[in-house]
């Protein structure tokens, strides 16, 4: 996953991101979910998150609950098989058991048309645009 962005290891990321994984998972099951596929010796070779958060209400989304997908990855060995459908075709109905009816994610080039696939398009409804504190300066 990280590669795909363009990232080296990020220890620190990796360290938060297991942190915040195991509490979300642990205190808000209604709220985060996380599915993975495991290969043979039982390792996990494909992995994905969703979560819900709660926005204004909006004429496209009158409830303002919007979820949202993340850490999608496969290990290099075990792509091409199906797991990623697997994980998405799994987080879609969670969200669908939960009345979700809009989904965001960012997409990498690699997994885009998977992503597709299964109903994602660009928004349409205006441009997305995003701030970041490191591409402001100080």
């Amino acid at each position: 996953m990280l590669e795909s962005m363009g990232r080296d290891e990020a220890n620190e990321w990796r360290l938060n991101a297991e942190e915040m994984f195991g509490r979300r998972l642990r205190d808000e099951p209604e709220t985060f979910a996380a599915f993975v596929v495991e290969g043979p010796s039982g390792t996990v070779v494909s992995s994905g998150v969703g979560w819900i958060s709660e926005h204004l209400p909006s004429t496209w989304n009158v409830t303002g609950r919007r979820g949202h997908i993340a850490s999608m990855s496969t290990e290099p060995a075990a792509r091409r098989q199906g797991h990623a459908r697997q994980i998405m075709v799994e987080l879609l109905d969670w969200f669908d058991v939960r009345g979700i009816k809009r989904i965001d994610l960012t997409a990498t080039s690699m997994g885009e048309p998977l992503y597709r696939s299964v109903g994602f398009a660009d928004p349409g409804n205006g441009l997305p645009l995003v701030r970041r504190a490191e591409d402001v300066g100080s």
